[in-house]
């Protein structure tokens, strides 16, 4: 029991923390790319003319897109790599599972969001088409975020009970051991005692 248990540490909840981990990352840059295209599209952000802030948005579009495309296929990636050990696993428990499905779904409906807020930047389009773009899109990347944390949560707590587990095998184990060793050594003491 005892190997079992660290074996599911090392070789199945450490890898789906590490998944959650960058999900829960991408997210979070992804936010922020959000809020940082946000920032670049406002006028006051610009110094002085049209000019400076169409540069600017047209400058910070191309450096966001570049990051949300990279942080999308890290994403895509650690999801894949959960999707294929829950295939295996028939031991995920229906919470972990639901949370699982709620981020796939929210990833699924970012993406077009992400895409349409960047096409309508580099179609110079005005506020009234990238804005609710951003607004919806930040509001699912951070339910996205929330739930990625919830996830990794649930693998934490799923890697505490493996190491308590294993603590208790090991803990009756090692009782059993000195039972056993007690037993043995009066065993030998009496066995010594009739013979002399």
């Amino acid at each position: 029991l005892i190997q079992m248990r660290l074996k599911e540490i090392a070789e199945q909840n450490n890898v789906e923390l590490e998944a959650a981990r960058i999900m829960q990352a991408s997210a979070f840059e992804r936010t922020v790319s959000m809020r940082n295209l946000n920032i670049a599209l406002l006028p006051e952000a610009a110094s002085a003319s049209k000019e400076n802030v169409e540069l600017n948005a047209a400058e910070r579009s191309k450096k966001e897109a570049l990051r949300i495309q990279s942080e999308r296929a890290k994403f895509k990636a650690a999801t894949d790599e959960l999707k294929k050990m829950y295939g295996k696993s028939g031991s995920v428990s229906a919470e972990k599972m639901a949370n699982f499905n709620k981020l796939n779904s929210l990833e699924f409906e970012v993406i077009p969001l992400e895409d349409g807020l960047l096409e309508a930047m580099q179609q110079r389009k005005g506020p009234d088409v990238w804005f609710p773009y951003i607004k919806k899109g930040r509001n699912l990347l951070r339910d996205l975020l929330e739930n990625t944390g919830a996830l990794n949560e649930l693998i934490k707590v799923q890697n505490q009970q493996a190491v308590i587990d294993a603590n208790a095998a090991y803990e009756r184990a090692r009782t059993w051991l000195v039972a056993l060793s007690s037993t043995a050594i009066v065993l030998a003491i009496l066995l010594a005692w009739k013979i002399t």
